[in-house]
């Protein structure tokens, strides 16, 4: 996902880059990248600073989800590879969600914490280099658009698995991992054609303020940016990451609203032979409640942030200078949204897997044989924990082998 700076440095950036950051250029030894600096005043320098709430998301909210999104979606992993009831072709599209989940949360999250590690000054991503501005942002982007491509993906398998079952056989059987690995490919292509927007490092000579504060900052600071002659890109990167999120999600509600009415006319055929069971309907139930909750966790963390995007996309193309072009203009406002919304997309890659363990009690056995040991596994069993399926197959879809199986996981 493209990184955006939080509003107070992207102004504090624009200002340096018209040379408006502060009224006099100082001269700077010539062992220096640049022969003039701009002169920042101490109210200016505010701008570059990390405040307290900045400190603490990045010392101490920022590494738990980090250490919690890794360590979660690396245990589904681990579960799903282990256990054999669990080698499905749904559990492998969830493996993938969860490798494309760690990509986002390494590149966007760790790259966030180095930078913060690396330099006082807020943003300064002179320690990524040139590599690191055109691979961070490349495989935080790769993981945001092979997540989206994936969540679609396993709600086209459930629904081909309801209401398709005998093409889904003869489809999918000994096809899935060139599906997996097409998804992959889109996504690094998608990711790449984003990658003139931070492919330079644009470079800003500083004189900080003659006090304690700021002794030992950097007088060289850079901010990955785009190619010189494409400015344009910031508007076609926001673009171009909002438009594929609204499309999934449209396609998403329609394959859950089909989806449950498949499974309402299986019922109905079972009742009217007579062999439907009161599980059944309850199988149903659970099935629709983990597909909604599923798409409604997804698309609702990630909402703000695309809805941010999109805002800023409409506001490149608006003529008026300065603030007034921007839809939201307060530039607190703006600020604390970026926050909240890129804070939401993060949680959202941390958050699967304990779905998964809540809503289905398939998983949380699975979790169980792969984690605990076989003592207190079979004390486990003894109290009726045994596997259950949380499968759309309420109604039974034949098996398609020992390794990848007709059974659609949610």
């Amino acid at each position: 996902m493209i990184a955006s700076l939080p509003s107070k440095l992207d102004m504090a950036k624009s200002s340096i880059g018209t040379g408006n950051a502060g009224s006099n250029y100082t001269h700077l030894p010539m062992n220096s990248e640049c022969l003039d600096a701009f002169n920042i005043t101490e109210a200016e320098a505010d701008y570059y600073k990390y405040s307290k709430s900045d400190s603490y998301l990045l010392t101490l909210f920022l590494p738990l989800l980090l250490v919690f999104g890794i360590v979660g979606n690396g245990l589904f992993i681990y579960v799903a590879v282990k256990i054999p009831h669990m080698r499905t072709i749904t559990n492998r599209y969830l493996v993938s969600l969860s490798v494309a989940d760690i990509l986002f949360l390494g590149s966007a999250i760790g790259s966030k914490i180095w930078k913060y590690a690396r330099s006082p000054v807020l943003g300064d991503e002179t320690s990524l280099g040139q590599f690191g501005c055109v691979g961070v942002y490349f495989l935080s982007d790769v993981g945001y658009f092979a997540s989206l491509i994936f969540v679609t993906l396993v709600s086209a398998d459930r629904f081909v698995a309801v209401c398709r079952p005998q093409e889904r056989h003869s489809f999918i059987k000994g096809k899935s991992m060139e599906i997996i690995g097409l998804c992959w490919l889109v996504s690094g292509f998608l990711a790449a054609t984003l990658t003139p927007g931070n492919a330079h490092q644009q470079v800003f000579c500083m004189k900080w303020p003659q006090t304690d504060t700021y002794k030992g900052w950097p007088n060289v600071i850079r901010y990955c940016s785009p190619l010189q002659h494409l400015e344009w890109i910031s508007s076609f990167a926001n673009g171009l990451q909002t438009i594929p999120f609204l499309i999934t999600f449209v396609l998403n509600v329609v394959l859950y609203v089909a989806i449950i009415r498949g499974l309402n006319q299986c019922i109905r055929r079972m009742s009217q032979h007579g062999v439907a069971k009161s599980k059944d309907a309850g199988m149903r139930n659970q099935i629709a409640k983990m597909l909604v909750v599923n798409g409604v966790v997804f698309f609702c963390l990630l909402a703000p942030f695309e809805i941010y995007s999109l805002f800023g996309m409409i506001a490149i193309f608006r003529t008026e200078n300065h603030l007034a072009k921007y839809l939201i203009q307060n530039e607190d406002a703006r600020m604390y949204i970026l926050l909240v919304s890129q804070l939401l997309s993060y949680i959202n890659s941390v958050v699967n897997p304990i779905i998964y363990s809540v809503m289905c009690r398939r998983y949380r056995q699975a979790f169980r044989e792969a984690l605990l040991p076989a003592s207190c596994l079979e004390r486990s069993l003894k109290k009726g924990s045994g596997p259950e399926s949380c499968r759309t197959g309420a109604i039974p879809l034949e098996p398609t082998g020992p390794t990848e199986t007709n059974d659609t996981n949610v």
